[in-house]
């Protein structure tokens, strides 16, 4: 690991967020398959974690894996459980990232049906909404708009 020299072995929960970075980071640059060897080598340290937080983290990291190698619906099975889990536990601003990712990547892909069905979620899900802030909250119908009225070509 390149950041072992940085980080003392002792601090494992550090070292695995820092590989957690590395994928994104690797994913983010087109590298799918360096993302997931640096997954691969990285899980003995969420193994070794009993926090909840990285366990769910870590199933979006392996959604986007999934998506970067062209694994749509799985990934979004994943997410979706991904978000019933933060919802569930009240990791209520990681629920909402975890939602405006996933309408980023179905507007993305032109599929605006999905990118409102994932607007729709956001704002009439009870829990969300019975913590949501005025501003993010806000922000829902105006992605959910953009979806119905803006359709984003599919990109190759």
């Amino acid at each position: 690991m390149r950041n072992a020299p940085l980080i003392p072995a002792e601090v494992s929960f550090l070292r695995l967020l820092a590989e957690f970075l590395r994928v994104e980071c690797l994913v983010g640059g087109g590298k799918p398959s360096e993302a997931l060897r640096v997954f691969q080598k990285a899980s003995h340290l969420l193994a070794a974690n009993s926090r909840l937080r990285p366990q769910i983290r870590a199933k979006v990291t392996c959604a986007r894996l999934l998506d970067a190698f062209g694994r749509k619906q799985s990934a979004e099975r994943l997410f979706d459980e991904v978000v019933d889990q933060d919802i569930e536990h009240e990791f209520y601003k990681d629920a909402y990232l975890d939602l405006r990712y996933l309408h980023g990547l179905h507007m993305k892909a032109g599929e605006s049906e999905k990118a409102a069905r994932i607007c729709r979620r956001a704002l009439s899900d009870p829990a969300l909404a019975a913590i949501a802030h005025a501003r993010p909250q806000a922000l829902w119908p105006q992605f959910h708009e953009a979806a119905a009225l803006h359709p984003i070509a599919r990109i190759s």
